[in-house]
């Protein structure tokens, strides 16, 4: 999770984390994982609010800034592949595999949202960039941004972190961001 502060005219990242105990070492909760398909479907996804940093020519430094959003909505596109059952040393008991993309309202091109973080040890080709949806909650990234979705809740996170650690200080490197904002279910 990420808050947004404004401090002294400079827009400060913060990362929080939530810690959850788990009862056994590599075991799945029941009822923890989506196994009815009910997440499948298009959401109309709408950035609310935008900061991160940007190089400014003039002082020859990292600045915060806030981000336009006009051109940040999206359709997340959620498809259920099938159900499958894969045992605990390897991936999740009786959980829907779904298949994501992303794409720009009006575009029929999509992009293939990838798990940031594939279910350990899953050997299985057909369910590798499969997202198993964790109460509501998945993350995934198309390429150069990492996504955060929580369904249940209808938001997402967005973070871009190409640039400023690549040394080069122009305007050219690239901007880190983050972006926040709300999704409705269309179909």
């Amino acid at each position: 999770m990420f808050n947004i502060r404004s401090l002294s005219g400079a827009i400060v990242l913060i990362a929080t984390a939530t810690l959850v105990p788990v009862s056994r070492v590599g075991a799945v909760d029941e009822g923890v994982y989506d196994a009815a398909g009910k997440y499948a479907g298009a959401y109309l996804c709408i950035p609310e609010a935008a900061g991160g940093v940007r190089f400014e020519a003039q002082s020859k430094q990292w600045m915060g800034a806030i981000f336009n959003t006009d051109k940040g909505t999206f359709v997340l596109q959620v498809a259920k592949q099938d159900d499958t059952t894969i045992n605990m040393y390897g991936t999740v008991e009786g959980a829907t595999a779904y298949r994501v993309t992303l794409r720009k309202p009006g575009v029929r091109a999509s992009q293939w949202c990838q798990p940031l973080e594939p279910i350990l040890g899953m050997v299985d080709d057909a369910h590798a960039k499969s997202v198993f949806i964790n109460s509501g909650d998945f993350s995934c990234s198309p390429g150069f941004e990492n996504y955060q979705f929580n369904l249940d809740k209808l938001r997402f996170v967005t973070v871009a972190d190409e640039g400023y650690v690549n040394g080069q200080d122009n305007e050219q490197t690239g901007t880190p961001s983050i972006t926040v904002g709300k999704c409705t279910k269309i179909d």
